[in-house]
């Protein structure tokens, strides 16, 4: 897979409509957040997703955690988590982004089990859980790994996107009027590149 991509970022002229860096859930969730869209709107869309680590690895740190999810048995949020936050940052949460996150959550999940993450219900019997789930919480199968393997997958099937793996971004580039032109990348041959 490394020798698919190599030729790629020497030539001159590749473009992208998106440039992504880092392959971790935040990555791959805007990568084919992005492809998908421009597949659906019938639209032509290429994307350069950067990712220091190596192909044979998933990467980013959500690939360490096990994402134990305070969401019911339908996958609802724990609609009690906006207060808890506002009582434990002492009234500094935005209030406005806990709503949007407990808007999003039930959506997020469902769309991750679209994309073939298995999620393990559990039911707590032996300790109090102090939040509104009826003692249950959900994680992924094989935690944020399988998440980042899972979206992964589905990148890659898509000819639209080239994944950089051993590149590293260095600079955003820019016109002489500040706008944004590409990215600055550097290669594990120890040479810059620009995208």
């Amino acid at each position: 897979m490394e020798e698919l991509f190599v030729g790629a970022i020497n030539m001159p002229s590749q473009e992208y409509d998106l440039i992504v860096v880092g392959s971790g859930f935040a990555g791959c969730m805007a990568t084919l957040n992005f492809l998908e869209t421009c597949k659906a709107e019938n639209k032509n869309g290429r994307v350069a997703l950067i990712e220091a680590g190596k192909a044979d690895e998933r990467c980013g740190a959500s690939r360490w955690t096990m994402a134990y999810l305070r969401l019911d048995k339908d996958l609802a949020f724990d609609d009690d988590w906006k207060h808890e936050m506002q009582t434990v940052s002492k009234g500094q949460a935005d209030q406005e982004y806990c709503q949007v996150l407990q808007n999003e959550a039930q959506t997020t999940a469902k769309y991750l089990e679209a994309h073939g993450v298995k999620f393990v219900h559990h039911d707590e019997q032996n300790v109090l859980l102090e939040f509104k789930t009826g003692q249950h919480f959900v994680f992924p199968e094989g935690g944020g790994n399988a998440v980042i393997s899972k979206l992964m997958d589905h990148i890659i099937s898509y000819p639209d996107c080239d994944v950089y793996w051993e590149t590293n971004g260095m600079h955003v580039l820019t016109n002489h009027q500040g706008a944004v032109r590409g990215l600055q990348v550097r290669k594990k041959d120890g040479l810059l590149h620009e995208l």
